[in-house]
């Protein structure tokens, strides 16, 4: 995407480099780590930790949330600095082509390697009533293989969750790159009638608006039962409404909430200074979404809620000035360790999971508490060390030849 470098003000601006904020890959890293011990804890901790604490740990830790604001975020603030700057937005195919490298390398990889050599991929949907992940090894069934290996599964009740099983969020996230340029373009259609600030806002607006009413059709179907996704056996078996609850339809808000953000980084970045206003707007998401989460307690009405805190936390982290609090955090997430595991974070959420299921399966099921806690450390030891071998072998070579192939910034 040809973007141009944003002007670096070593007082004030938090841009570090063209396209890239201070505190974006330890979100990353925060978002994948969160995810694994979630998963960590719940699958090796089955038979020690009591349900109710495994509910809460996958509630507190629900990354997969950050990782939507993000891509809203990080994918969209190009466009709308274009659109905003009065320039072109860049070649649509160069931002598809980056996006192919981006995902579909590592993806294939990962799941074939973990379906026919270590055979720690879930087979099939769970039935209603039976427990996610409970039938796990290798796919044999051709239609379910071929489906995961093009990211389709999802779209069909017997794919719901199988394969790698966290790949469910690439779908939507797929979806989202495609509507992306689309979105951008409506914006910059907008911007000749309406101020081009404005204008950028309304497709996240749009978004946010059509995936909460695409949330609340997805728990009327499931009779308002609410739950964990992954323990609430009605959005994860092999049913139509657990292939709505984890499509784009039911997720898009997110994206919706990363792309607001973007937008008012781009509006912010015009002016000499980070303007209060941007602080105290997010602020005011910060504790609405807390106070929302804290009093609903129900992961289907409370998702769009998390996602705009984690939207009003990016706001603080990434756009404080030099010398607040906030701004502290942010250089703490850009430090050498959070860095290193925000770049590696996408290998780390695609391994972790079959991580787990290969460790749980093959080492030694915990008993107690000390062997549940010694099985999370090792998977999580594992799938770090796993990613980072996948980044410098698969990750890093694809998006040198996307590069080599279409320059451009839209290699988030």
């Amino acid at each position: 995407m040809s973007v141009s470098a944003p002007r670096r003000d070593r007082e004030t601006a938090t841009v570090r480099a063209p396209g890239s904020f201070v505190g974006i890959e330890g979100l990353r890293a925060c978002a994948a780590l969160s995810v694994m011990v979630a998963h960590a804890t719940a699958l090796a901790g089955l038979y020690v930790i009591p349900h109710s604490v495994n509910n809460l740990i996958f509630l507190a830790l629900h990354g997969v949330t950050l990782f939507f604001v993000l891509s809203g975020f990080l994918l969209y603030a190009p466009f709308a600095r274009a659109v905003i700057d009065g320039r072109p937005v860049g070649s649509i195919r160069t931002f598809y082509r980056h996006r192919v490298f981006r995902i579909a390398p590592a993806y294939v990889f990962i799941f074939l390697l973990a379906s026919l050599v270590f055979g720690a991929v879930v087979t099939k949907a769970a039935a209603y009533g039976e427990a996610p992940g409970s039938t796990v090894g290798r796919i044999t069934d051709l239609k379910t293989f071929v489906l995961n290996l093009f990211l389709l599964q999802g779209y069909v009740p017997s794919g719901v969750l199988t394969g790698l099983s966290v790949s469910w969020s690439l779908l939507p996230e797929v979806v989202f790159y495609l509507v992306l340029p689309g979105l951008a373009l409506l914006g910059q259609r907008l911007s000749s009638r309406i101020k081009p600030e404005l204008a950028m806002l309304v497709p996240g607006i749009g978004l946010t608006v059509l995936g909460t009413a695409g949330r609340l059709w997805s728990q009327h179907l499931t009779n308002g039962s609410g739950g964990v996704v992954g323990y609430t056996y009605r959005n994860t078996g092999a049913t139509w409404s657990a292939v709505l609850s984890h499509s784009f339809l039911s997720q898009c808000d997110l994206f919706g909430y990363g792309m607001i953000a973007g937008t008012l980084i781009v509006i912010a970045g015009k002016e000499a200074t980070r303007p209060r206003w941007l602080t105290i707007t997010g602020a005011t998401a910060l504790t609405f979404g807390l106070l929302t989460v804290a009093v609903t307690r129900n992961q289907e009405r409370s998702d769009p809620f998390i996602g705009l805190f984690c939207a009003g936390l990016m706001i603080l982290v990434v756009t404080a000035p030099t010398r607040g609090s906030w701004h502290r955090i942010g250089r703490i997430l850009d430090s050498a360790i959070p860095r290193r595991l925000g770049v590696i974070s996408y290998s780390i959420y695609l391994w972790h999971f079959a991580v787990v299921i290969f460790v749980t399966q093959h080492v030694r099921e915990a008993r107690t508490l000390p062997e549940a806690l010694a099985l999370i450390a090792l998977a999580c030891v594992a799938s770090i060390v796993l990613a980072e071998i996948t980044y410098r072998i698969v990750e890093a070579p694809a998006m040198r030849r996307a590069r080599r192939v279409a320059p451009g910034r839209h290699t988030a």
